[in-house]
């Protein structure tokens, strides 16, 4: 860590162990959501129907967070 890298070079070795150290996290997260889905998603779809219903929550999902403005201070 002490020899002179480009800011992008020295990112990358902590990068990484933050990858690997949240990978359970990942796993976990993704579990919430789907359970979330099966809670508020709609009832009685078929497999296309259910795909665009996905896409529609995570884009309200992304909105939200862009829009939050205590996001930029925290």
């Amino acid at each position: 860590m002490l020899r002179r890298q480009s800011a992008a070079q020295a990112a990358v070795c902590p990068g990484l162990v933050w990858v690997v150290w949240h990978i359970p996290v990942i796993d976990h997260l993704s579990r919430q959501f789907h359970r979330a889905l099966a809670v508020f998603g709609p009832a009685g779809v078929n497999a296309g129907q259910e795909v665009s219903w996905c896409a529609v929550y995570a884009g309200m999902l992304w909105v939200v967070v862009a829009t939050d403005p205590g996001a930029a201070t925290q």
